[in-house]
């Protein structure tokens, strides 16, 4: 298996090498391994698949392939860019196209569920972020394995929960540079409010 990345709550993610797996798209890749039998590799491959065809804010997901240790999701590397290398107008531009891919998902049926991981999951402060990822073409999700569609009755109340969640996130995202007075208005804008 290739160098370990990160490991959630359920899973790991590992990098993988050029020998470990080919595809004919470009690109580098991550496979993110299932061992616990409450993981749903086919639900996540799907959820995420859908969603890449509304807009780019999820990672991109693959196939599933099967190894030794479980099943292995294969997704799209990103390359995470620290917030505080990033000025702050760019985190503004970056926030507002965000919150544009998030309502674009609801719209078309589809919430995250997931976007601030629960307080059990997290070692220390930022560490609820883990599932949005800065990078360099913008703010992505990743983990679509809690992601639920309109079919679901918890649909609104989790698509309100990731309006929230980003609220949080954005003070968070900007807290350095902007305070949280002048966030109040930039937040009730966005939001409509």
């Amino acid at each position: 298996m290739a160098k370990l990345l990160s490991k959630g709550f359920n899973n790991a993610v590992y990098a993988l090498s050029s020998g470990e797996f080919s595809s004919p798209e470009k690109g580098e890749w991550v496979g993110k391994l299932f061992r616990e039998e409450f993981s749903y590799p086919e639900w996540e491959l799907r959820a995420l698949k859908a969603m890449n065809k509304i807009n780019s804010l999820m990672v991109k997901g693959l196939k599933i392939v099967e190894c030794k240790k479980g099943d292995l999701l294969i997704m799209e590397r990103l390359y995470a860019l620290q917030p505080r290398a990033i000025d702050k107008e760019q985190r503004l531009i970056m926030l507002e196209e965000f919150l544009q891919q998030l309502r674009e998902l609801h719209a078309s049926g589809w919430a995250h569920a997931d976007v601030k991981r629960p307080s059990h999951c997290c070692k220390g402060d930022g560490d609820q972020w883990n599932n949005i990822i800065p990078t360099a073409d913008g703010i992505r999700l990743i983990d679509a394995g809690s992601a639920i569609n309109s079919g679901d009755p918890m649909f609104s109340q989790e698509a309100q929960k990731d309006l929230a969640d980003f609220c949080e996130f954005a003070k968070w995202f900007v807290g350095d540079v902007i305070p949280n007075k002048e966030m109040i208005p930039l937040l009730k804008k966005w939001m409509g409010l």
